[in-house]
Order: C-alpha cells, then sequence, then structure tokens
C-alpha cells in the first residue's frame, strides 16, 4: 500500500465512528416534536424522510466547507444515510430486487435537495428562495397555512447560520448531538419570535 493511498485509508477510518455519531444526532434532531406540531411538517414517512434530509443537508454544506477531512466525514455520514435507508426499506418488506432502487431514488433525493437548499442558504438574507424550495420538498408542494413557510425558512436559517460556526473538531467530539439538540432548540425559539 503506498504512503498516500495509506494515510487516506487510515484518516478516512477516523471518520467512520463520527460519521455513525452525527448521522444518528440528526436522526434524532429530525424527529422533534417542534417541526410537526410547529412547523407543520407532514408526519409521514416522506416527512420524516425529509426532515433528516433537511438537516443533514445543513450539515453536509458545513462539512464541505471545512477542507479535505470535512468532505471525507461528509462522505462517511451519506455513507450511514444510505446504509440506514437501505434497511429502512427492508423493514417495510419491500422485495430484495426493488431495495437498491428505492435506495437510489432516496440518495438522488438527497443530492437534488442538496443542490436546492444549497442554491436558496446562499442568496439569505432573500427569504422568497428558501420558502419556496421547503415548499417543494419539505412539504410536497402542499399548500401551507399563512405563516408556515416563513417560519420553516426562520428556523432553516437559524439552524444554519449555528451550524456554520461549527468547526470540524466540534463534529468529532463525542457531545456533539447535545449541542445539535440544543442549536435545533435555538433555532426553533428564534423562528417563533420572529414575525410570519
Amino acid at each position: 500500500m503506498g504512503t498516500d493511498r495509506g494515510m487516506r485509508w487510515l484518516t478516512s477510518r477516523k471518520f467512520k465512528a463520527p460519521g455513525r455519531q452525527v448521522y444518528s444526532a440528526v436522526a434524532a434532531v429530525a424527529r422533534q416534536p417542534v417541526l410537526f406540531e410547529e412547523l407543520a411538517v407532514p408526519d409521514t414517512l416522506d416527512g420524516r424522510f425529509d426532515a433528516v434530509v433537511l438537516h443533514l443537508v445543513l450539515l453536509m454544506r458545513r462539512l464541505e466547507s471545512l477542507g479535505r477531512e470535512g468532505h471525507m466525514l461528509a462522505r462517511h455520514i451519506v455513507g450511514v444515510f444510505v446504509d440506514d435507508m437501505d434497511r429502512t426499506v427492508r423493514e417495510m418488506g419491500i422485495g430484495d430486487l426493488s431495495v437498491g432502487k428505492q435506495v437510489k431514488r432516496m440518495a438522488r433525493a438527497l443530492y437534488g435537495r442538496f443542490e436546492a437548499y444549497d442554491a436558496a442558504l446562499k442568496v439569505l438574507p432573500e427569504r422568497k428562495p428558501l420558502e419556496e424550495a421547503l415548499g417543494r420538498n419539505l412539504y410536497a408542494g402542499r399548500k401551507q397555512a399563512d405563516g408556515v413557510l416563513t417560519r420553516t425558512a426562520n428556523y432553516v436559517d437559524a439552524l444554519n447560520r449555528r451550524i456554520e460556526q461549527k468547526s470540524l473538531n466540534d463534529f468529532l467530539k463525542p457531545e456533539f448531538s447535545d449541542a445539535l439538540t440544543q442549536a435545533t432548540g435555538e433555532a426553533a425559539r428564534e423562528a417563533r419570535s420572529c414575525p410570519s
């Protein structure tokens, strides 16, 4: 094994456990009652999937901005996401021949939403593109009550600002799950205090 390949392999292994830890933290915050009760995210299989993807995208954006090691951690997190989707699809009783297609569709959905949310977040504080991206994806194009998209955009903006302050080392700490839970709670409070 060449030195460069060996170093890449060792570095890659370094992010395996943190990748699982960060994904678990994302899955936990994506189940928060505030998303379904206050922000009207549909409490369905698709709604829960999109809640995970939304939070995953915010973390991936930050990690991709943190250089090669951030990119490698992001890749590990996506790998855990794909494994989780595979397990979920199998538990739903979908036949083995269809599992791969379903998981590929979910992975494509993740990357499609990454592009949509990334483009919308780049033009903040202009909120309209973010509200439109949330309406198409998180709410599957369904009409929402007045103020819902604005509140959700406020939540995403507030959480994104907090995640953008995290260093690579923050993602690697065992207490990252607690830090993410705290950040989502603060973002939800901030969203409540903003006019709809």
